[in-house]
């Protein structure tokens, strides 16, 4: 791949928000990733501010669907056979939690991961 500002320039990467070819020359290192000098820094910045933000929120999210599953399994549990549609949303509810759970632990604990 060349460089998209240097057609003569092999790239070393590619611009987070554009998606261009980058050389040395033109790129800049932000966070967690390449941006056009000059070009695309701020939107990269904001796109990485909007990621941890993401990356933030989905924690409570998911302890909240955890909870509310678990509520609904019990509640299911306890009025059988007429709680069989409260026993199963709970226990997708549950499953959709905790599997958010554990994906935002694997995310955090990766290299490179800022919550």
């Amino acid at each position: 791949m060349r460089c998209f500002y240097h057609s003569d320039v092999e790239a070393v990467g590619v611009c987070k928000n554009c998606h261009r070819g980058l050389c040395r020359a033109c790129a800049v290192e932000i966070t967690n990733g390449l941006a056009c000098r000059d070009r695309c820094e701020k939107e990269v910045v904001a796109l990485d501010r909007i990621i941890r933000r993401g990356r933030a929120a989905s924690g409570p999210a998911a302890v909240l669907f955890t909870g509310v599953g678990a509520i609904f399994v019990i509640f299911g549990l306890l009025t059988l056979p007429s709680g069989l549609l409260v026993l199963v949303v709970g226990g997708f509810m549950l499953a959709f939690g905790a599997l958010q759970l554990l994906s935002g632990r694997s995310k955090s604990s990766s290299p490179g991961a800022s919550a």
